[in-house]
């Protein structure tokens, strides 16, 4: 079904004006994949400036090569973390946001990274698409979300990587009352990337504690905005663990576009903590639909024994911060440690 989209004002992209509520947030989300290289990253800033703390996720990984993880849960929230145009974090990473276009930078000893992203189209609220529910609007009261192609440069250590590709990114303001069993998601999916700089996708689901799902799933091509149904979605996980994503295969049916199936390879997962209580992991990885191929991200997310332990060791990705190297995909040093058995 074609669809009008919600826009949103361009400064919808800029720091929002925060209520009292104690759970009121903000976050900006950037996953990025270079098919090619077989290379992605996820870069995470979050603000609870309510509660006085700030979050940084963020990760490297090369399905064939070196990767880089440094995750901050609870840093202190600074006024100066509220840029003009952006958001930053722990002095490490930024995201600065001028209409259709972004860029995203991270520098420490180790890591660079200067990425530049130019949208497929103006950000969206897709989850006003479909009828909002209690947990929609608990979990994503402002959500916008879209699919672009970026050019850029990482550095790992002393070897430097020009990068280009599909990107996935959201930003999302509002009070989230994680802790509201509507809003209390048990597991949940998501597929999004881009073919080019005319053709973005973005299929997901999930189901909260309370037994609600959130299904959503749309085309953008060539400027035009489908919604669409997923008529089966699976996600494979590493036997090692049972957790990290390998791959996806989504189909999804629309009136005019017909059935389309989506598969996904991965690069290695990135840890995205949420509340320390959901267990996120994002994975870059290469889509392929027909012959189109791009860059994209799959996200899960589980709450494992309902949030009262995190996993000890995850197949597909670092845990802790630091420099790691990763072989098809799997983790086999781990960071300044010996590898993994």
């Amino acid at each position: 079904m074609i669809v009008n989209p919600v826009l949103m004002p361009e400064n919808s992209e800029w720091p929002h004006d925060h209520n009292g509520d104690e759970w009121w947030q903000e976050s900006v989300v950037l996953s990025w994949a270079d098919p090619e290289k077989e290379m992605g990253g996820v870069m995470r800033i979050g603000h609870q400036p309510n509660r006085g703390f700030t979050k940084c996720c963020f990760g490297i990984v090369s399905r064939n090569g070196p990767g880089y993880s440094r995750n901050a849960q609870d840093l202190p929230f600074r006024s100066s973390d509220r840029l003009p145009t952006g958001f930053s974090t722990d002095d490490f990473v930024s995201a600065t946001f001028d209409g259709k276009t972004s860029r995203w930078t991270a520098r420490d000893e180790y890591c660079e990274m200067e990425i530049d992203v130019v949208d497929v189209h103006d950000p969206y609220d897709f989850m006003s698409l479909t009828p909002r529910t209690q947990t929609t609007e608990t979990w994503f009261s402002n959500h916008i979300q879209g699919a672009g192609n970026f050019k850029g440069r990482v550095r790992l250590g002393d070897r430097w990587f020009d990068v280009q590709g599909g990107t996935y990114r959201d930003h999302s303001w509002g009070t989230r009352l994680i802790h509201n069993p509507r809003a209390d998601l048990y597991a949940g999916w998501w597929l999004g990337g881009s073919f080019g700089p005319n053709y973005s996708f973005g299929f997901q689901n999930g189901r909260s504690q309370s037994g609600d799902s959130m299904p959503c799933a749309y085309l953008v091509i060539d400027g035009v905005t489908y919604l669409a149904e997923v008529v089966d979605a699976e996600v494979s996980v590493a036997l090692g663990d049972g957790i990290s994503p390998k791959g996806v295969k989504v189909v999804v049916y629309e009136p005019t576009l017909g059935e389309l199936t989506f598969k996904a390879r991965g690069y290695g997962s990135v840890v995205m903590a949420l509340e320390g209580k959901h267990f996120e992991l994002s994975m870059p990885c290469t889509v392929q639909c027909g012959d189109l191929i791009g860059g994209g991200s799959v996200e899960t997310i589980l709450n494992p024994r309902n949030g009262t332990t995190r996993p000890f060791w995850i197949e597909g990705g670092a845990l802790e911060n630091g420099p790691n190297e990763f072989q098809g995909g799997k983790l086999v040093q781990a960071p300044f440690g010996p590898p993994q058995v």
